[in-house]
């Protein structure tokens, strides 16, 4: 049994904490991201129920049931896509980052706080496929999600809390790729009072734009080239 370091901090008196030394507390905070993922995709799908039948022997009136439900599986499977990629870069986000401090830890809470809601304007697009306020809601809720990546990436390279601190024309970079899913979201919205599907559609534009962007990283994000 060691004894304690009479000049090592009690946990509760940090502002900082770094993947090594307090690793559990870094831990904790990547942990709590990734479980609220999985709790809000999980809702997503929980919303969508079973039709009720008056002749539940009646393969007719299932498939006419699950043909009402189209909407509301389509509206899954693209929320799934759209969030998942916000998981994507979350993931990529945490996997940069050496220290987190309180403030980060402020920024991430709020930033989770919207993911967690998702799956409520998720169920009124699901359920209102034809309400351009319900498309509305749910495309303000994920610009809302991507602007307050970009808040965490600017607070983080500022703070310098990334295991390498970006040149400028990284973080310049990273901070438009960011923010481009905020303008997607926010365009698709006034698409939306002309078609629903149309606005959900061009929510996809954000796989273009990401190539695009992709094409131009910067060499510091490139992988090393194979030998």
């Amino acid at each position: 049994m060691t004894e304690d370091d009479p000049n090592e901090p009690y946990p509760w008196t940090q502002t900082r904490w770094r993947r090594e030394g307090f690793g559990l507390e870094f831990d904790r905070v990547a942990n709590f991201a990734d479980a609220i993922y999985a709790i809000a995709l999980t809702l997503i799908v929980v919303g969508i129920e079973v039709p009720p039948l008056e002749d539940e022997s009646s393969g007719r009136e299932l498939l006419d049931g699950l043909n009402g439900l189209l909407p509301d599986i389509i509206t899954f499977f693209v929320v799934f896509f759209v969030v998942g990629n916000y998981w994507l870069a979350h993931h990529r986000f945490i996997g940069w980052l050496s220290v987190v401090d309180r403030r980060l830890i402020s920024i991430e809470l709020v930033y989770l706080s919207v993911i967690a809601f998702l799956p409520f304007p998720a169920a009124l697009l699901g359920r209102l496929d034809d309400n351009p306020v319900a498309l509305a809601i749910f495309a303000s809720a994920m610009a809302v999600a991507s602007l307050l990546e970009s808040v965490a990436m600017g607070h983080a390279h500022r703070n310098r809390l990334m295991k390498r601190q970006l040149s400028e024309s990284a973080y310049r970079w990273e901070r438009g790729a960011s923010l481009s899913p905020v303008v997607v979201f926010v365009v698709s919205i006034p698409l939306g009072f002309v078609s629903i599907w149309l606005a959900i559609g061009f929510w996809f534009a954000n796989v273009p734009i990401g190539m695009w962007l992709g094409r131009r990283r910067p060499e510091e994000f490139r992988p090393p080239a194979q030998s």
